[in-house]
């Protein structure tokens, strides 16, 4: 059981990094440089893409890691809808979707031939 537990380690680390990028304002985008429309859209794709193939090691289901972590991502779009600094769209939430069903041809085609150490450490 404790074993289990721990495995939710890593996509709950993902998914509070993306509600704290979700959180930030305009201003401290700037600041940080990832302001640009290209950069917002590689974070969500890429970010996603993560947390699916995060979310596969407690579940061990790629479908379950694929709609985990595509509901996430219209959870953290409602959560925009209330700030009054950001905006919250259903183009965003789709780049959240794309970049899950990302992780799920990376866990599809490149879990069968990933090397040993990499394997065992989403299996496991």
């Amino acid at each position: 059981m404790e074993r289990k537990l721990t495995n939710w380690i890593y996509p709950l680390i993902l998914m509070v990094a993306i509600l704290l990028g979700a959180s930030i304002t305009k201003k401290q985008e700037l600041a940080l440089g990832i302001a640009t429309e290209g950069a917002h859209l590689n974070e969500h794709f890429l970010l996603f893409t993560a947390l699916c193939v995060a979310f596969f090691k407690p579940t061990k289901h790629i479908g379950k890691s694929f709609v985990f972590a595509t509901v996430y991502g219209v959870l953290v779009e409602l959560y925009q809808f209330f700030l009054p600094y950001r905006s919250s769209t259903l183009y965003d939430a789709g780049i959240d979707a794309l970049g899950a069903l990302l992780g799920v041809v990376f866990l599809w085609k490149l879990l069968p031939i990933l090397p040993k150490k990499l394997k065992n450490l989403l299996l496991n």
